[in-house]
């Protein structure tokens, strides 16, 4: 039985991924879950609303479900925590501006953690992305091929496709008015699943995770790192090439986290 909380579960995401694990998106077919959601208060009755829909599916592997506005509660005996429930980014906002919000709120679940959690638990945090974020096309593949040998146009590459991604958030926002939801809750889904299904031979994927040191990324930042897993256990993969334009790229989004880092300190977040 795995116990997985979530906050922020009334929220736009959190309604999008509740779904999803519950209908074995993410931990497979054979795995029953017991759910513990939380809420602020003023939001348990909506909430209450979203534990009718899912008790009306009837979700053969769901085994109970639990609706709190109690950190202790919440996250007691927990094996997984997703914590979803940052306050999104509005028009016109960047990371940055969200930092004093939202590091108060993640520090309480994170004192929750601590106290309440199993002693195997894994975290999974979904804040806003950044500007500075590089999709690293130099190592990604389309149908087997390195993406370099399906698409040549090597200036859209470097340019308008990375634009693209970093900005794609943005212009979600302009677009429906709020931030992304539905491709955020994805996103949770296909993560959890690279980490407790074992990486294929000679494979890895990226997951934000706590530097060692590696690719000289300082310690204790929480950045992108090639990943390989046998379900359970994690580790770096180490020597993967990094192109000269690549490096720049990581360069300038690890220095934008070292910066943030800096400015929760100056809250007395950490």
């Amino acid at each position: 039985m795995i116990e997985l909380m979530m906050d922020g579960a009334d929220g736009q995401i959190g309604y999008s991924l509740l779904f999803r694990i519950a209908s074995c998106s993410m931990f497979g077919p054979d795995q029953p879950v017991a759910l513990r959601l939380i809420e602020i208060e003023p939001a348990l009755p909506t909430l209450g609303g979203v534990v009718m829909e899912l008790d009306d599916c009837a979700f053969p592997l769901v085994h109970s479900i639990t609706p709190t506005s109690d950190l202790n509660e919440g996250f007691r005996g927990v094996n997984w925590a997703l914590l979803v429930g940052s306050v999104p980014r509005k028009v016109g906002m960047e990371r940055k501006d969200l930092l004093n919000i939202n590091g108060k709120i993640f520090v309480g679940q994170g004192q929750a953690i601590a106290k309440n959690a199993a002693s195997d638990v894994r975290v999974l945090v979904v804040g806003n992305h950044s500007a500075t974020q590089y999709p690293d096309f130099t190592n990604a593949k389309i149908k087997g091929q390195a993406v370099t040998e399906v698409i040549s146009d090597q200036a859209w590459l470097e340019g308008e496709f990375i634009t693209t991604v970093q900005q794609r958030g943005a212009a979600i926002i302009k677009a429906r008015g709020s931030s992304s939801a539905a491709s955020a809750a994805n996103a949770v889904v296909d993560t959890v699943k690279s980490l407790v299904t074992p990486t294929p031979a000679g494979d890895w994927t990226s997951v934000a995770v706590c530097s060692d040191g590696s690719y000289g990324v300082e310690k204790d930042i929480i950045t992108s790192f090639p990943i390989r897993t046998d379900g359970s256990k994690w580790e770096i993969v180490q020597g993967v090439s990094v192109s000269e334009f690549s490096q720049g790229k990581i360069d300038a989004t690890v220095n934008e986290l070292k910066e943030e880092r800096d400015a929760v300190k100056e809250l007395g977040l950490i």
